[in-house]
This record gives C-alpha cells, structure tokens and sequence, in this order.
C-alpha cells in the first residue's frame, strides 16, 4: 500500500500505484459525488451520500458500514487519531499567482499564493 493514492470520485474509491498509475481495485459507494476519504492502517474511512464505511486497504472490500442516523446527506470532513483529513472538494483553480481550492458546499475556500516570498 505505501506509495499508493486512494481516489474518491462519483460514488467510487479505487486505489492506484502511484508508481504506473495501475488501478489495484475499484469499489461503488453510495451517491455519484465525491467520496471523503481517510487511511489508517490497513483500513479506509469514506463517507457517501450520508454513510460512513470502513473498507479494507489491500482488497476495497466494505468492512462495515453505518448509515448514520437523522445526520443528513450533507459535506463531511473526516479526521483519524492522527488528524490527518479528508475532504470531498468541489472546485480547484489556479492561475500565475493563485491556488483557490473549494470544499464543503463552499463553506471552505481555501487560498494559496504561489508567489516567491522577497
């Protein structure tokens, strides 16, 4: 697994060697948005169209899955012990000077310069 991205895109996760661009596996989620997703371990953290799913690094198979109860279909943002995040984005441009990155329906802008500090 080291070496290697987990993409969530339109209801889907699939794992790809970042070494040859080889999908490894694919697997269908809820929803045809983008999928949050976090790694810890040998398990993926998702979250679709309102269910939260742990599935297995080395195979996409679905682990468990919790459709989470009267908390809506809204944006999620989903951390690990570590604090590292995953957030379905909506929107990235750039240009010469800037990075804009949007998440969460908008609620989340995100902007980067991308000049040289003097």
């Amino acid at each position: 697994m080291r070496g290697d991205l987990i993409v969530g895109i339109k209801g889907h996760l699939a794992r790809i060697r970042k070494h040859d661009g080889f999908e490894v596996w694919r697997k269908r989620v809820r929803g045809r948005s983008p999928v949050a997703a976090t790694m810890e371990g040998d398990k993926i953290f998702a979250y679709a169209k309102g269910h939260l799913y742990a599935l297995s690094v080395t195979t996409g198979a679905v682990l468990w899955e919790n459709h989470l109860p009267n908390l809506g279909f809204g944006p999620c943002v989903i951390a690990n012990a570590g604090q590292d995040v995953g957030i379905a984005v909506q929107s990235i441009s750039i240009d010469q000077t800037t990075l804009v990155v949007t998440a969460l329906g908008g609620l989340l802008t995100i902007v980067v310069s991308l000049q040289e500090a003097s």
